[in-house]
């Protein structure tokens, strides 16, 4: 990872933990009912009973309906140097490609989700943008394959 890529990833990983993390108090806290459908669509994928479009489309409704979806569509525009349009298909189509291909297993995300301590959910939000900015520089996401398409 060169000098840039690295100081990008630091800054959003600080950036998507102060949004994610900001209304976490100490102990797990029971997954709501939006949380617990986005990450059972999460774990249809990785056991490929759902494809992958079918879990970025999950994906992107399960962050619209968030309060800090704007925040963190923001940080993914600086992160994956994606125009604000196309930043929450880009995040989400980079997530869905990284535990599609195996390289992102689901428990950083569990671990994101559960607000067990901030500091394991900094580091768990590490692991997820890691792989997020792989897959995205890469090209496997879906949105790659839409730009080369005729």
């Amino acid at each position: 990872m060169t000098g840039p890529a690295l100081k990008q990833l630091i800054l959003a990983t600080f950036c998507v933990c102060a949004v994610v993390a900001a209304p976490a108090s100490v102990g797990a806290n029971p997954l709501s009912i939006p949380d617990r459908l986005f990450l059972q669509s999460l774990e249809e994928l990785e056991r490929r009973q759902l494809t992958r479009r079918a879990a970025a489309v999950d994906c992107m409704q399960y962050f619209d309906a968030t309060e800090d979806v704007d925040n963190l569509r923001q940080v993914m525009v600086g992160f994956l140097e994606v125009p604000k349009s196309e930043a929450m298909a880009a995040f989400c189509e980079a997530l869905v490609e990284a535990i599609a291909s195996r390289r992102l297993p689901l428990a950083p995300i569990r671990d994101v989700m559960a607000d067990e301590s901030v500091a394991s959910s900094t580091a768990a939000m590490g692991v997820i943008l890691r792989q997020v900015f792989y897959a995205h520089r890469r090209g496997d996401s879906l949105m790659t394959e839409r730009r080369r398409l005729p």
